[in-house]
């Protein structure tokens, strides 16, 4: 990608009202589940499908963690999956915005 276009969030929410955001868990889609290897591959193993919440939309978004639990990016698994399927983003754009706020 040409310069950082990569967004501070991918997902608008506040996390001061994180739980009300949270709905039932469902099952991840294939898709999510793929994006969420991409996320443990750039931010570490320790970020489970535990850590997955709902949106009220029923979008699947983790809050993904460094080694050392520093928060690193908030994760729609939900929208990245779609992004990718459809070909909005391609692999190299959904990476960087997996990646580490200091990768870039």
């Amino acid at each position: 990608m040409a310069g950082d276009r990569r967004p501070v969030s991918l997902l608008s929410i506040s996390t001061r009202g994180r739980s009300s955001l949270m709905t039932e868990r469902r099952p991840l889609t294939e898709d999510e589940l793929f994006v969420l290897r991409l996320v443990q591959e750039a931010h570490g193993f320790h970020n489970t499908e535990a850590d997955v919440f709902f949106t009220d939309a029923a979008e699947a978004v983790i809050t993904a963690r460094g080694p050392e639990g520093d928060l690193r990016v908030f994760v729609s698994l939900t929208n990245l999956a779609d992004w990718y399927r459809s070909g909005q983003i391609s692999m190299e754009d959904m990476r960087a915005w997996i990646s580490p706020p200091n990768a870039a």
